[in-house]
């Protein structure tokens, strides 16, 4: 089992307290989101646009309405679903340093995305391709997997997947026009200025962490280990195969929705079980929240340290999180469940 000693306790018991301040906390980064930036929003302009009140300034309104608000809500989308699908790919690849694009799903996306902006196929269908690239990293994995389930086997496929699809990339980026190569590194990086999210994908969201969240039961047996999980009998081969790919096709959208904004996966379940423990029930909530949080915040430094210069807001999340994943790789006592 983990060290206790790394689980704070207090947290631990007021649960409800801790999701209230978490939701208030992510209203405030909401509205930061809003209102910094190289054209600053203040607080008043903001009221009275989401009041519907006619702005002084119409650019305000369009800065607000067609930039500020839908990026918002995607770093709310992707931040919530990346943290969610790092829950799931610890779990059921029992590894602390898993995080959703371990499988190659974000390569795979990005090489077809590479591909098309190649092939100069419109923006409009880019995300189509993307998604085409992630399910098909899916799909590969599935085929090469066997149906045996393994987490070493399904990692080292991961990484042979990945690196296979990284190979076909640095080929593209290498021949691809001077002109077309600054737009192919900054999707590479992700950027949450890209449409706005749909409804379907909040659907699929609350979808998968709903049917995630009931079974937390299960995944607290399964967090110990697939032998563990086994002898107890709570746990089928099919039910762990079912939870994979619904993870890796969530994770198939946001990419190929916004890029590759990597490490959130990673960072926010550590953060959410030093909070509330192991207990699924909770890590699942918390990791959204604060999943969205990050993002949100990132969104704003991305927008605002460098400005009228924007940063692709993946690029903060690897500064940010390649130092704690080397943290996390020199430290073996982590803060998971250790089978």
């Amino acid at each position: 089992m983990a060290n206790s000693s790394l689980i704070n306790p207090l947290l631990k018991r007021q649960f409800v307290p801790l999701l209230l301040a978490l939701l208030l906390l992510l209203v405030v980064a909401l509205l930061i989101d809003w209102q910094v930036g190289s054209y600053p929003l203040s607080w008043q302009q903001i009221s009275n646009m989401l009041l519907a009140k006619q702005p002084k300034a119409p650019l305000a309104s369009y800065v607000f309405f067609h930039l500020r608000l839908p990026s918002a809500l995607n770093a709310i989308w992707v931040g919530a679903s990346l943290a969610l699908a790092g829950v799931m790919m610890q779990v059921l690849l029992h590894n602390p340093l898993a995080d959703p694009y371990i499988l190659g799903v974000s390569s795979g996306s990005s090489l077809f995305a590479l591909l098309a902006m190649l092939l100069g196929v419109s923006w409009l269908l880019l995300p189509v391709a993307a998604g085409v690239g992630a399910l098909l990293a899916v799909g590969l994995l599935l085929i090469l997997a066997q149906s045996q389930w393994q987490a070493e086997r399904l990692l080292l496929l991961g990484v042979m997947i990945n690196a296979a699809f990284s190979s076909m990339i640095a080929f593209i980026l290498i021949v691809a026009p001077s002109h077309q190569l600054r737009g192919m590194l900054y999707w590479m990086m992700g950027s949450l200025h890209s449409t706005p999210v749909q409804w379907w994908q909040w659907v699929l969201l609350l979808v998968v962490a709903g049917a995630l969240f009931a079974t937390g039961r299960r995944l607290n047996v399964l967090a110990h280990g697939a032998g563990y999980a086994a002898s107890l009998g709570m746990v089928s081969h099919r039910w762990r195969w079912s939870l994979l790919v619904a993870v890796s096709l969530l994770t198939a959208v946001v990419v190929s929705h916004v890029g590759g904004i990597g490490f959130v996966g990673l960072l926010v379940p550590h953060a959410a079980r030093w909070l509330v423990g192991h207990d699924h029930r909770r890590v699942i909530p918390v990791s959204m929240l604060l999943g969205a949080v990050l993002l949100l915040l990132a969104d704003s430094a991305s927008r605002s340290w460098f400005a009228p210069l924007q940063l692709p807001v993946g690029l903060l999340t690897s500064a940010l999180g390649v130092p704690v994943f080397l943290s996390l790789l020199l430290k073996r006592n982590s803060l998971y469940v250790n089978g």
